[in-house]
């Protein structure tokens, strides 16, 4: 690819707006793009809807490839899977947008490798951005019984003060566990226990007991996160998991995508379940190369043969990005990240897309994750002068007589930066992005040679090599026995007689950065040359033919 490696850019800009509707593309808007670049683009890019969503949105998959695109190694990159996250959408039109550009001039890359991307999973949760009132989701269209009481969708969320956003509201409550900040007021913290502390306020969602069971906005409309109802560590009969593993139209169809595209080495998500501020716990050493060790144990730690190729990702991400107080890395229960390592055996990176800044050093600091981001989150509210809407009291029917207000961040003031940045943000991202492309393990023959042993007869000797930095397939992959194994044939001329060896064997995987190994055969043949062929579809296709010269 020609790539335009335009460098680290400065820090975001802080003194704009958070960006607004007019900003990112709708649903509508993003299938018109999405259509304009598969005709400004037909000879690289193919477009696809895998299904629809329950509110019937088209999830979109974009190929950049050649006819031949299955056959040559890929990266699925996944964006928009949690409703908030916008910027992973955006990003993605910018990055696919570049890519088809460069690539339109200078195909040759992709005779080598494919790329696919779907710029948003979760469109349905992603409109609630647009609605009025607006509130954050997390949750597909699908219809579901959130509270068990035989009725659905009956208890969402209510603009109790018509500011046209979904905020918080402070019940003022003996029995309540959350108390101000000391040192921001204006921001709430649990009450620690342990320090003799008793909280004073209920903290709720905005909104109103529609059906008088006594709870606020437990049944909204919709009802699965997609990051949590994929297979691994699927948390059965959990809020928002749905009603079994892979339920939804959506995570269904990423499932049954990646398993029957053997191709893709590596999925990229873009998601809060991250390992690339901090990679996922290893196994110790001493479990390395033990091929017949139970799969099922120490599932949530990686192999030690794969730990260290999640390192160096971590460190190139951090080398690219700069990243600077990253929010705490969740390991997901359901979550698409998890799923697309230890289930499928695919190398899985994550990455938040964006969040705000520090722009003070003066917070004090503390343990309490959840506590630490809210500090910086106002620090950059009050930066940007956006953001969070002050306590004022209300009127609440669920509440007479009692001290009720609403107030607190505005949905989606975490996930959406400044408009002015998206352009730079996904500039970086490129750059990190076409970086891990160029891990991709490639397969190629070093050190052929035949040696005449007479009449006729060769002993052909051969060097499989692995130059990409990648293994040809996980050590997870591997033990779970589902990634494709590495195909060695040589092809015998016409007459060919093999002595010793085998005309097709298989091998397991090759180690990344320079692994290989050596093959050997002895044949007859009165012709003059043979092929060797290698192929793997995560690692690609290598081919040599050999001229045999009678000494």
């Amino acid at each position: 690819m020609a790539r335009k490696w335009l460098g680290i850019l400065m820090i975001l800009s802080l003194m704009t707006v958070t960006a607004t509707a007019q900003d990112i593309h709708t649903q509508q808007q993003l299938t018109k793009k999405v259509m304009q670049m598969r005709e400004r683009f037909t000879e690289i890019m193919t477009v696809q809807s895998l299904t629809k969503s329950p509110a019937g949105h088209d999830i979109w998959l974009l190929t950049l490839g050649t006819p031949e695109a299955q056959t040559h190694p890929a990266v699925l990159y996944i964006s928009g899977l949690e409703g908030p996250d916008l910027t992973s959408t955006e990003i993605a039109l910018r990055v696919i947008e570049t890519w088809a550009e460069n690539l339109q001039s200078n195909p040759a890359l992709l005779d080598s490798v494919t790329f696919y991307w779907i710029p948003r999973l979760n469109p349905d949760a992603a409109m609630a951005y647009f609605a009025v009132p607006q509130s954050e989701s997390f949750i597909n269209g699908h219809a579901y019984d959130d509270d068990r009481d035989a009725r659905i969708d009956e208890d969402g969320h209510d603009d109790l003060d018509g500011d046209g956003l979904i905020t918080w509201m402070l019940i003022e409550d003996p029995a309540g566990e959350w108390m101000a900040d000391s040192l921001y007021p204006e921001i709430m913290r649990k009450a620690d226990k342990e320090k003799g502390e008793t909280g004073r306020y209920k903290l709720l969602p905005e909104g109103k007991d529609n059906d008088k069971d006594g709870k606020i906005d437990e049944d909204p409309v919709g009802g699965v996160d997609l990051n949590k109802n994929f297979t691994y560590d699927y948390p059965f009969f959990a809020k928002h998991s749905g009603l079994f593993q892979m339920s939804e139209l959506e995570s269904k169809a990423v499932a049954d995508f990646v398993f029957s595209h053997a191709n893709i080495f590596m999925v990229y998500s873009f998601s809060r379940h991250h390992n690339l501020i901090e990679p996922w716990k290893a196994e110790k050493n001493e479990h390395a190369g033990e091929p017949d060790r139970d799969v099922k144990k120490d599932l949530k730690l990686v192999p030690a043969a794969d730990a260290s190729y999640y390192r160096y990702m971590t460190r190139l991400y951090q080398d690219t990005l700069k990243p600077e107080n990253a929010p705490e890395a969740q390991f997901g229960q359901g979550a698409l990240p998890e799923w697309a390592y230890f289930h499928t055996g695919r190398y899985s990176v994550a990455a938040s897309a964006w969040w705000p800044p520090q722009v003070s050093k003066d917070s004090v600091k503390t343990e309490d994750n959840d506590l630490q981001q809210k500090r910086r989150w106002i620090q950059y509210s009050r930066h940007i002068g956006d953001g969070f809407t002050a306590w004022k009291s209300i009127e609440h029917e669920d509440f007479p007589g009692r001290t009720v207000r609403v107030g607190g961040f505005h949905p989606f003031f975490g996930f959406v930066p400044p408009a002015d940045s998206l352009d730079a943000l996904a500039e970086k991202h490129e750059s990190l992005l076409s970086q891990f492309v160029d891990l991709r393990p490639q397969l190629q023959w070093d050190h052929v040679r035949a040696v005449s042993l007479g009449e006729n007869v060769y002993r052909i000797e051969a060097v499989l090599h692995n130059s990409g930095f990648l293994p040809t397939a996980s050590e997870i992959g591997s033990r779970m026995k589902w990634v494709p194994k590495i195909r060695v044939s040589i092809e015998l001329p016409s007459g060919g007689r093999l002595i010793s060896g085998q005309e097709r064997l298989t091998l397991d995987r090759l180690e990344g950065f320079s692994s290989h190994d050596k093959i050997e055969w002895v044949l007859q043949t009165r012709q003059n040359d043979l092929r060797l062929l290698a192929e793997s579809p995560a690692a690609g296709r290598a081919e040599y033919l050999l001229e045999l010269k009678n000494d």
